[in-house]
């Protein structure tokens, strides 16, 4: 996976740099000061994830729509010190991917880069619990009650609202894939919804579980 890193802070660029190199299958193709808003950079074709340090936060959330748009193609995901859920909002309608904070372990940022080079997108708890009530309106209650899940199909959809990909449950179940696609139709069906999101969403209102990611919760854009 082909990595850009944007970052004032030269430690910083080496840290990740450093950090990059040691997992193998990442390459960082391009490492700058700052965006530069007035030309492309050469070196930027075929990156998968663009890295974007942005301190203050706050102060950087009107540039973001700007960056995005100068820097088409690869997703973007923000480095920040505490984002808040309402910069992490306006970052994902902004067309970023995400938000990692500094202190994340090493192994959560690998994670994140690899959920974020699929093209899915990687929220907090404070902004999916957001996105849970603009999704559950009143009128959605009404529609009337989904039919019951069985005790396979609730643990399914609990490794699908943590993020696993249909490969990774069918090996913790011992399963295969094709039995995990077939539950996941069942269970698409029952629930009235047609996405991850919506199946992941469901269950976090409709269960006391925390999500058992400790920084983050996954949410796919696609089936």
């Amino acid at each position: 996976m082909k990595i850009g890193i944007i970052s004032s802070r030269l430690l910083m660029r080496r840290a990740l740099r450093t950090l990059l190199q040691s997992l193998g299958d990442f390459e960082v193709t391009l490492e700058a000061d700052s965006p530069d808003l007035n030309g492309r950079h050469p070196t930027l074709s075929g990156t998968d994830v663009l890295l974007v340090d942005v301190d203050p936060p706050a102060g950087d959330v009107a540039l973001l729509s700007r960056i995005r748009e100068q820097l088409a193609g690869p997703k973007l995901l923000l480095l920040t010190e505490t984002s808040g859920e309402d910069f992490e909002l306006l970052s994902l309608k902004a067309g970023c991917h995400g938000c990692v904070s500094f202190r994340s372990r090493p192994e959560l940022v690998e994670r994140i880069l690899r959920t974020v080079g699929r093209g899915e997108v990687w929220v907090s708890r404070q902004a999916a619990s957001h996105l849970v009530r603009q999704f559950i309106s009143p009128e959605k209650e009404n529609e009337g009650e989904p039919e019951k899940l069985t005790r396979r199909e609730w643990e399914i959809l609990g490794l699908i609202a943590d993020g696993y990909r249909n490969k990774e449950i069918a090996s913790r179940l011992f399963v295969s894939e094709h039995t995990i696609k077939t539950h996941l139709c069942n269970i698409y069906m029952k629930l009235h919804v047609t996405t991850r999101i919506g199946a992941a969403l469901y269950f976090f209102h409709h269960t006391s579980r925390e999500p058992s990611r400790e920084d983050s919760l996954l949410y796919a854009k696609s089936a």
